[in-house]
Order: structure tokens, then sequence, then C-alpha cells
């Protein structure tokens, strides 16, 4: 018993240190006892840049703004301020959309909570579904503002993948990715092309 105690704290310990430590010196630690929460058979991947999570209904791009490939490794990826996020979805759905689709948004941080992978941290994603999450693709902004008494409106959440993953509030001024989502219809068939 006492061992097992050690063992649980030195554990956290080394999570709690490595979560410190910047995402590109860190390579994903998964605990393979755990459940995943983002199990890859969960999610359609037609190959065309987006996979679809059966599970909420909701269809991802595989890879954040500016980043394409089967593996997410081609381009620079694109940071915005919050508001210039609205403005970069509206632009994409107003001329060549994505995937045949024109109805993308930014994701609230409930739907961003969604795909992070609680059995990893650095980063906190199930990186065969969304490969190459680095440190600049680490914050993803979400729709949701962030209200505080003396807020005055400017902050909103964002989706942090880096250390164990969580949500966090920033300026809406920061610079971060941007990870787009649309939701698909309850009634349509939810099977690989």
């Amino acid at each position: 018993m006492k061992i097992k105690l050690l063992t649980q704290q030195a554990l956290t310990l080394v999570l709690a240190l490595a979560s410190l430590l910047p995402l590109t010196s860190l390579a994903q630690m998964c605990n393979s006892n755990a459940l995943m929460t983002t199990p890859a058979s969960r999610f359609i991947d037609n190959g065309d840049g987006v996979l679809i999570d059966t599970k909420t209904h909701l269809m991802w791009q595989k890879c954040v703004d500016g980043k394409t490939g089967s593996s997410c490794e081609t381009g620079t990826t694109q940071t915005y301020s919050w508001q210039t996020a609205f403005q970069r979805v509206e632009s994409l759905n107003n001329t060549t959309g994505f995937a045949g689709f024109v109805d993308w948004r930014l994701p609230n941080a409930k739907e961003l909570l969604s795909i992070m992978e609680r059995s990893c941290m650095a980063p906190a994603i199930n990186l065969q579904l969304f490969p190459n999450v680095t440190a600049d693709v680490a914050d993803v902004w979400s729709s949701t503002p962030y209200f505080a008494p003396g807020n005055f409106n400017d902050r909103a959440l964002v989706a942090g993948f880096s250390g164990l993953g969580g949500i966090s509030e920033n300026m809406k001024t920061y610079s971060r990715a941007i990870r787009l989502v649309r939701t698909v219809p309850e009634s349509a068939n939810l099977t690989a092309n």
C-alpha cells in the first residue's frame, strides 16, 4: 500500500513537472492503463481533412488553420486575436469554404473539451486523430466569452492542449490558433466513405 501511494505521488510529481516544460521539448505521455476519452473508433476520417465525431455529431478540422496534409505537416499555423478569428471564419465561409462546407464556426469551450484526451498529456489530445500538435497550436480559441466581475468583456476562453490540458481565459487581444467545427445533422448517416 505504501509503495503504491509513493508511486502515485511520484507519477503526480513527474506529470506536474512535465507540464511546466515547453511542449516542443517533451514527447506525449499517455496512461496506458486509463480508458481513452477520445478513441479513434469514435471518429470517422474520410481523408478529406475533417474528422467526424460520431458521439457528438461534430465535424472537426483535422489540422489547425494554416496547416494541411494527412499529418498536418504542411504550412504554417495561423494565429488570430479572438475578434479576427471570427472574421477568418466568416471569410472562409463566404469564399471557398472547407471540405465542401460553408457553415464552419469557432467551437465553444464545451466542444473543445470533447476532443481533449484525458489519458494523455503534453499534448492532451489524441495525436492519431489530431496530429502535429506542437507549442504553436497548443492554445486554441473557443467562441465562449469569459465574464467575471471587473472583467469588462476583454477575455475569452481558450482550450490549452499543452500539459494536462484544460480551459482557461485569455485576453481577446492575444494571438491563438483556431480549429474549426461544424454540426453534423442528427439524421446524417455517420459511416466512413
